[in-house]
């Protein structure tokens, strides 16, 4: 295809070079009939009579028009015909092409491809790749000041089911509207068009300046720049920034696709959202999975704004997952009460050599269990830099493991606190790897070791609150005669803490602390022996009382429980409890409970 294209322009620009232009809206200027040499000027044939030219009977004519305008003002007579198209607004303008004639052929006009004329029937036809196309074509300017909405989709939407490349040349494209890919509802409609391909020649990054970079810039209020609207596949994105110009809520929005990938994108200057990214609605399968990002920056000074944002729709499993980024950056700038990325409903996300940049009043990253249980999990951090983190959880939604390596501390980056944000910085520090232990058994069988089995629990150290915020409720034991356990894994001896107890106002009966080896269950465990205790009597309720146990015991994995008693006759008492702390198991009466004891423990 692309060498009959070659051939057929090598012919025409050279009669081009002697052609007279066509005249809109009157029959097209033909060769002379019967000149079958293109070098020999037309004035020594015989020039073709009118009546012949009329009807085009058996005749091909080849013509120049300067712009769209003139080729749409025309009126086709001849049979076949091939116009040189100059420009779209003026000659040069990158709108230039070769079109052909078919008085068969029939359809909307596309605005670049696809033209009507005058006559009733019939079409011009681009001669072009079936899945090439150009912005410029459609009548982009890209100049910064001409509104490009239109333009750029229109030459989307001219692609056939099987998509295809949309090219936007060097340039400043303003958009007054939001830039559709795809027109699926993200549940059980596909989008009619797949595999749409949109290239700029650039985003600037790097450069001194962005005189070689496409820019595509919003020029009104909108919801997203660029929206990509699955179910969809093989979408890419490429060579170009995304300017929301504090106009757009959001840069890109990519919603139910698979196979997406973005390559030397910068998204900045956005209100909300950047990068925007979440899982489709009913039914199950409309998940985002198999992407690739590679060198996307995006950032903004926006206050309360998320440079990444990755979710998906719990409630039906459409998660994000098993898609990879390389060499990105994402960075809050000056914003206040910002993220630079911010992680829900997502599993199995790899990151190398990523930057994640937030400002002292913001967050590097949010890992956001709120509405997920066990989301995010399983995302991989390779040689990256993140100047904070953030855990966001409650009784009943908590994270699991994400994973470090090679976490970056050269400049200032705080090593994650959560115990499950695991893994070894620049240095060859290691942090929360304490319940990596090797080794399981019987002593004494082969390939075993005395080694205690590895925990179900991140190891503790320092001061560990076994509560987190929440609606404060007590519990009265001594009353109901119950036991409240706490599971935990020290990562150092166990010496004491401190408890926030109530009495009922009158500062009577005992509360008392046993602790026993971790044993596989509650019921196995309690049945073992008291390694070490402590008892609350007559305290002052409701304030802040520090305790020793009666033994320091050594590293490992324990069971506490709080019972209670009182004098006959009086009204109670026992424990305030919130919101469970991280890394823990609570059990009521043997059961496990979701709730968190006001209680903090010292392991040294």
């Amino acid at each position: 295809m692309r060498r009959k294209i070659a051939i057929v322009l090598g012919m025409l620009f050279v009669a081009s070079l002697w052609l007279t232009a066509c005249s809109p809206a009157s029959p097209a200027n033909s060769l002379p009939e019967g000149n079958s040499d293109p070098e020999k000027p037309a004035e020594a044939s015989e020039p073709a009579s009118k009546e012949n030219s009329a009807s085009g009977e058996g005749r091909t004519g080849y013509c120049v028009v300067e712009t769209m305008a003139d080729l749409r003002a025309m009126t086709v007579t001849e049979k076949d015909l091939a116009v040189s198209l100059l420009g779209y607004h003026e000659p040069g303008d990158g709108g230039q092409g070769i079109f052909f004639w078919n008085d068969a052929k029939n359809g909307p006009d596309d605005g670049g491809t696809l033209i009507k004329c005058q006559n009733e029937k019939g079409r011009f036809t681009r001669l072009c790749e079936e899945q090439e196309r150009n912005v410029r074509w459609f009548g982009a300017r890209g100049d910064g000041k001409t509104d490009d909405s239109d333009a750029i989709q229109a030459a989307i939407d001219s692609l056939g089911a099987h998509g295809g490349t949309v090219s936007i040349p060097t340039g400043k494209y303003l958009v007054s509207k939001t830039i559709i890919v795809g027109n699926g509802n993200a549940a059980d409609k596909w989008s009619d068009k797949q595999g749409i391909v949109l290239a700029g020649k650039g985003s600037g990054q790097g450069a001194p300046s962005s005189a070689a970079s496409t820019s595509i810039m919003a020029s009104a209020a909108m919801d997203q720049v660029i929206a990509v609207n699955g179910l969809i596949s093989g979408v890419s994105i490429r060579g170009m920034q995304i300017n929301a110009n504090m106009k757009a809520e959001n840069g890109v929005f990519l919603h139910a696709f698979c196979g997406l990938t973005m390559e030397d994108v910068r998204i900045t200057w956005f209100k909300q959202k950047g990068l925007y990214i979440l899982g489709g609605n009913e039914p199950t399968g409309n998940y985002n999975i198999f992407n690739r990002f590679d060198r996307v920056y995006v950032s903004s000074p926006s206050h309360g704004a998320e440079c990444l944002y990755m979710d998906g729709n719990y409630e039906l499993s459409n998660d994000t997952w098993l898609s990879t980024f390389t060499q990105c950056a994402f960075d809050t700038e000056d914003g206040v009460g910002s993220a630079a990325a911010h992680f829900k409903f997502v599993d199995s996300i790899s990151f190398y050599s990523c930057r994640f940049t937030a400002s002292p009043d913001s967050t590097g990253i949010v890992f956001d269990a709120l509405d997920n249980n066990d989301f995010p999990c399983g995302i991989g951090f390779y040689a990256c830099s993140v100047s904070s983190t953030e855990v966001l959880e409650d009784n009943d939604h908590r994270i699991r493991k994400q994973f470090f390596y090679g976490f970056s501390t050269a400049n200032g980056e705080k090593i994650p606190e959560h115990d499950r944000l695991i893994g070894i910085t620049d240095t060859g520090t290691a942090f929360h790897l304490e319940e990596v232990q090797s080794g399981t058994g019987d002593p004494g069988q082969p390939g075993s070791t005395d080694r205690p089995p590895v925990s179900t629990l991140p190891g503790k150290r320092g001061v560990v609150d076994l509560f987190n915020s929440g609606e404060w409720v007590h519990y009265n034991l001594a009353q109901d005669k119950a036991a409240v356990g706490v599971h935990i894994n020290c990562n150092g001896s166990l010496v004491g803490g401190k408890a926030y107890l109530p009495s009922y106002d009158n500062s009577v009966g005992t509360v008392h602390i046993k602790v026993y080896k971790w044993d596989t269950d509650y019921d196995k465990s309690v049945s073992g022996k008291v390694l070490s205790s402590y008892d609350f009597v007559n305290f002052d309720e409701n304030q802040w009382l520090n305790f020793k146990l009666s033994k320091a015991l050594d590293a490992g994995d324990y069971l506490l429980v709080f019972t209670a008693e009182t004098e006959e006759g009086d009204f109670g008492c026992g424990v305030w409890t919130q919101s469970r702390g991280s890394g823990i198991e609570t059990f009521y009466n043997g059961s496990k409970a979701n709730f968190g004891l006001t209680v903090s423990l010292e392991i040294i």
